[in-house]
């Protein structure tokens, strides 16, 4: 009987279990079902495919910008800087007015040549009239041939002067306008040494320009990080 009544139990504890896990089953199965009607509970995964890319890493470092094309520019003729209208970095434009030389030297040598070229023509306009006049009278058979030869000479040597004077003016000319620094090229002023009442001599570099269409930028890199530079 005893044996009997030991198995009466353990088939009742059997039933027992069952019945807790079937009932707990469904506890958690109706949860799940209200979470999935009430939209919580539910868990969303974003897959993406994996793709090969470059893992890029910024450094930051100090450079030096220079231009390919750097263009100095040298002083034609010598005297005190009187102004500056530009400074170091800034832009220019081709022709404009950097800076001034003082010119009072070269304005007199201006004008004293101006003047020789007027009085030169005037000359030479003299000895042209002359010239006619004697060609006119040869004909006529009014001088000798030695006569209209010593007009002709007289008008080659004034010729040979108003030449020279002319020369002389547009020699004066250009070295006034030099006393006008002007930028020879568009670009920024990479260099400059020169100030306001400093005395240049001629061939002193006065003003660098760089040629902004093309630059590169010269720095330096720790060792560390060599490996990383393509």
């Amino acid at each position: 009987m005893k044996t009997v009544h030991s198995r009466m139990i353990k088939i009742a504890s059997i039933f027992i279990v069952l019945g807790l896990i079937f009932s707990s089953g469904c506890g958690k199965k109706e949860q799940v079902q209200e979470k999935a009607k009430n939209g919580n509970g539910v868990t969303r995964v974003i897959v993406e495919a994996v793709k090969h890319e470059p893992i890029v890493r910024t450094i930051k470092l100090s450079g030096k910008a220079e231009g390919i094309v750097d263009i100095d520019v040298l002083a034609d003729i010598s005297g005190r800087i009187v102004s500056l209208n530009k400074k170091l970095g800034d832009y220019v434009n081709t022709g404009d007015e950097i800076g001034r030389i003082e010119s009072a030297q070269y304005e007199f040598a201006f004008k004293q040549a101006e003047a020789q070229l007027i009085a030169a023509e005037a000359g030479l306009r003299s000895k042209d009239m002359q010239l006619k006049a004697d060609s006119l009278l040869f004909a006529q058979e009014s001088i000798s041939e030695q006569g209209l030869l010593n007009s002709f000479n007289a008008y080659q040597m004034s010729l040979s002067s108003y030449k020279g004077a002319q020369a002389l003016y547009e020699q004066s000319q250009r070295t006034l306008n030099r006393a006008i620094l002007k930028a020879p090229a568009t670009g920024y002023i990479a260099y400059l040494p020169i100030k306001v009442g400093e005395n240049i001599s001629v061939n002193t570099v006065v003003y660098t320009i760089v040629d902004d269409s093309q630059i590169i930028v010269r720095t330096g890199i720790g060792q560390n990080y060599i490996n990383m530079v393509d």
